[in-house]
């Protein structure tokens, strides 16, 4: 919120006001503005992970890295495809690396971080991974619902958690990352 006078400030604010953006704002130091908001420059040459960015939210968050000049590892669950070979060939050679892995098995989380790092230095994870497996709760059998409970809590916990754990380690051993 701004201590803007209550009088007189949507006149002189106007729709700017209503939206919590000032006029007279500017980025913090560090950052630089772009059309779509303020970028960290110190993004530019780090390599991140985006899981699940071969289509989608992740998709979109490997375009933005992109622009704010960070390289881009990629990551899907069924590996080549359509999807996978659009991401890299829009990244051009920002694309650093393509990695497949199905994140419902918590174990192959951490082999696509070894592969990962293994590639490259690794500056920042972003986990976007993530399943919604629609199911009618009352009417599903037992095994479905256990099916759909384990894949659910995989994908969209134990697999991030295993990551960011194992980021965490890498990151406090080279003194950063994100």
């Amino acid at each position: 919120t701004f201590n803007v006078p209550v009088r007189g400030s949507l006149e002189t604010y106007g729709p700017l006001y209503l939206r919590g953006v000032r006029p007279d704002w500017r980025p913090p130091r560090g950052l630089s503005g772009d059309k779509q908001g303020a970028v960290p420059r110190l993004m530019k040459g780090k390599r991140y992970l985006v899981t699940g960015s071969s289509r989608g939210i992740g998709r979109a968050i490997a375009l933005r890295l992109r622009e704010s000049g960070a390289l881009v590892a990629v990551h899907g669950a069924r590996g080549k495809s359509a999807d996978f070979d659009s991401i890299i060939k829009e990244l051009g050679n920002q694309a650093a690396g393509a990695y497949s892995g199905d994140l419902s098995d918590p174990k192959s989380a951490e082999k696509l971080f070894e592969q990962v790092i293994h590639d490259g230095p690794l500056h920042g994870l972003v986990n976007n991974a993530g399943v919604y497996l629609p199911m009618d709760f009352v009417k599903a059998t037992q095994a479905q619902f256990e099916a759909t409970l384990y894949r659910t809590f995989a994908v969209n916990f134990e697999s991030p958690l295993r990551l960011c754990r194992l980021a965490a380690i890498f990151f406090a051993e080279r003194e950063g990352g994100k």
